[in-house]
């Protein structure tokens, strides 16, 4: 029954804002770029391993990327 329940609940939710909007980029805006990752090591913390060790890569302007980045990655990009 509580997945009934909550089927009901999420149907009177107010529905969030649109994913695609039309927001204009200014016109500075950066066509292209990159994203340079050169012998990067990586821990959760100082007392552990890296999990990473002496990654290297690039991701190039209007290059796809999954979404399975960790948290870390994105933690380390942040700290520079």
């Amino acid at each position: 029954m509580v997945s009934v329940e909550r089927i009901l609940q999420y149907g009177k939710l107010t529905p969030e804002a649109a994913e695609h909007t039309d927001n204009i980029l200014p016109p500075n805006w950066p066509k292209e770029g990159i994203i340079l990752f050169d012998n990067v090591s990586l821990s959760y913390d100082t007392e552990y391993e890296p999990a990473l060790k002496d990654v290297s890569f690039m991701i190039n302007s209007k290059e796809k990327v999954t979404a399975l980045i960790d948290i870390s990655i994105l933690f380390y990009m942040y700290k520079q």
